[in-house]
């Protein structure tokens, strides 16, 4: 069971996107990437693979949910390799955009639980590789390079963060007032060894540079090793 719970708040914002390097291990069990809670509602925003699908579940303040997933099959990737994601929503056009390798995927599939609007109370906890609420969806395949915005990447900007499969100094990007970088997980800089884990990290740091950053407390750190990921 890994999973970094953080105070935050993210900017209020009904708008945002998600960038992560992620594979799936293919265990038959659901694998969390990202956990967005309020005080009330402790999954707000989720992401998640799967064996079949990479997922976006959003809940509302009546924690009905709408959830969004795109099969690995019909983006014809292999999900046990490193790919790269990039979901993107805003709450006034409705839906989601995903990307995957820089590549903008069509007819994602969408399943309703009587979703309202997206509980945009202010965001009080992070949780990274694992769910709050069900310890067996804990990360087993790898995950490198979280990002969270404030605002819609637009297929420009996620090119130069895709930067043909090579990490990239997010710092770089051309940032303004309606995108905003949030937090900045690496996953990278934690131990120098391949193979050793996180027993001896306690705390993830939030590369982000914003002046209110949120750091990562590590929980069972024994249990997430440290594994090769994408070329540098």
């Amino acid at each position: 069971n890994t999973s970094y719970p953080a105070a935050s708040t993210l900017y209020g914002s009904q708008v945002f996107s998600f960038s992560f390097w992620k594979s799936h291990a293919n265990a038959g069990t659901d694998e969390s990437v990202l956990q967005l809670g309020t005080a009330t509602n402790h999954s707000a925003v989720r992401i998640y693979t799967d064996n079949n699908a990479v997922h976006l579940l959003l809940s509302d303040s009546s924690r009905n949910t709408r959830r969004w997933h795109k099969n690995f099959n019909d983006i014809d990737v292999a999900e046990t390799d490193m790919q790269h994601y990039v979901w993107t929503y805003d709450d006034v056009v409705g839906y989601p955009q995903l990307y995957v390798n820089a590549i903008s995927q069509s007819n994602v599939i969408s399943t309703d639980g009587g979703f309202g609007n997206y509980d945009d109370t202010a965001i009080t906890q992070i949780n990274v590789a694992g769910n709050s609420q069900n310890t067996t969806d804990e990360l087993r395949g790898k995950l490198s390079q979280l990002s969270i915005w404030s605002g819609s990447l637009n297929s420009t900007i996620v090119s130069q963060i895709y930067n043909d499969g090579r990490p990239k100094d997010l710092y770089e990007l051309p940032y303004n007032s309606s995108m905003r970088l949030a937090h900045w997980y690496k996953l990278s800089d934690e131990v120098a060894a391949l193979g050793s884990n996180l027993s001896s990290v306690s705390t993830i740091l939030d590369k982000s540079l914003q002046i209110h950053t949120t750091d990562l407390t590590v929980n069972s750190g024994g249990d997430f090793t440290v594994a090769s990921g994408i070329p540098t």
